[in-house]
């Protein structure tokens, strides 16, 4: 079963590069790449496992959970200025995340309350994104990564047959997750204003953190204008057409410290 794992983890090698494709030119590009770095952490487990399926890969596991934590909290700095600087608290991060290694001269030793921070970090992914379109992919990430470390600890229970089928269902949501988040983001209904497809796209590839602070600039900034329309989650609120094109110019020009410097070079996924 490793092996068919292990297969199934390099075919995410497509969604990742669609990914990279639609981001390379945002400020998400660092956060991808950290989240490209734990996928191969992950490919490195699955291998481990299936060459040696009679050995222990605590600490490699370790380390895949450890950049998935890295690549949850790199969209929390995915803002210009500053992004590039982002991932120097990112390396801090994950030397902290390291720290019950070094301690145990290579082998692992985590107290509970290191065990809940990185649980704490990884819990980011489906704060953030729960309400977005992504919110799945979120969840999906988030229950194998707790069922990684739930296994790594032995704390699911004492039936071993019961245990490998929980392990196993962790892996499938690690391994599947980026086909599922490929699946997920190019469905957005034709119907939408160009406002609202900007909108959208925005909230669910930056997340709720980012989403809900432009929606506030960009109500203040309406507000100001005498416009009528409200941006709330889901969308505008009394978009005019009148006010739809100005609308429009204004979102963008609050979101140029997140995406290219050229809309025009805004890939789709």
């Amino acid at each position: 079963m490793a092996w068919i794992w292990l297969v199934a983890h390099l075919t995410g090698a497509y969604p990742l590069w669609r990914c990279w494709r639609a981001n390379r030119a945002t400020s998400l590009a660092h956060a991808v790449i950290w989240a490209i770095i734990a996928w191969f952490a992950w490919g490195l487990v699955w291998l481990y496992q299936a060459i040696r399926p009679d050995e222990e890969f605590i600490v490699l596991a370790y380390l895949a959970l450890c950049f998935t934590s890295c690549a949850a909290m790199a969209v929390l700095g995915a803002r210009r200025p500053g992004v590039g600087a982002w991932n120097f608290v990112l390396a801090g991060l994950f030397a902290i995340l390291l720290l019950p290694l070094a301690e145990g001269s290579g082998e692992l030793h985590l107290t509970t309350s290191r065990i809940v921070f990185v649980l704490a970090t990884l819990s980011v992914i489906p704060f953030n994104y729960t309400l977005t379109r992504m919110g799945g992919v979120a969840l999906a990430v988030f229950v194998g990564c707790g069922i990684q470390m739930a296994a790594l600890f032995g704390l699911l229970g004492s039936s071993h047959g019961g245990e490998r089928l929980t392990v196993e269902i962790g892996q499938a949501l690690i391994v599947l997750s980026p086909w599922f988040a490929l699946v997920q983001m190019p469905r957005l209904p034709k119907s939408l204003s160009s406002f609202d497809r900007i909108w959208l796209d925005f909230r669910d590839r930056f997340g709720m953190i980012w989403a809900l602070r432009v929606g506030e600039q960009f109500n203040r900034a309406a507000a100001n204008a005498g416009w009528p329309v409200r941006l709330n989650w889901s969308g505008s609120i009394n978009m005019s057409e009148e006010v739809n094109l100005p609308a429009v110019r204004a979102l963008q020009a609050l979101l140029k410290r997140f995406g290219p410097a050229n809309p025009q070079e805004q890939q789709p996924f």
